[in-house]
């Protein structure tokens, strides 16, 4: 899916490597599909993105792993979807996990 220069990834894809070998500065990728618009960039690939769910919701306790989704730079494309997840325990540090700071303005 993404294995055309999209995202950065893990990918032999006719022209080349598109994997770096490391994170990218965001937004640097071609927008096909209208991304720059909505203000949505590099949503797959580059870092795995910390979400706030439990990877179980059924587990009690307040620890346990949270949800990464979107894959990273060294996943190929089939790990590089927002419908992709794993889970870490939120003490887990690698160069490849990070989190998105999303703004919005008040809603009125």
């Amino acid at each position: 899916e993404y294995a055309d220069g999209r995202a950065n990834i893990n990918e032999t894809y006719n022209q080349g490597p598109y994997n770096l070998g490391q994170t990218t500065t965001v937004g640097i990728y071609p927008d096909k599909d209208g991304d720059l618009a909505n203000g949505l960039l590099d949503m797959a690939g580059n870092v795995w993105e910390w979400c706030a769910d439990k990877f179980d919701p059924r587990e009690k306790s307040t620890g346990g792993p949270r949800v990464l989704r979107g894959g990273s730079w060294d996943n190929n494309r089939g790990g590089c979807r927002c419908a992709c997840r794993g889970g870490y325990d939120p003490g887990d540090r690698y160069d490849n996990i990070g989190f998105r700071v999303c703004c919005a303005p008040p809603i009125i």
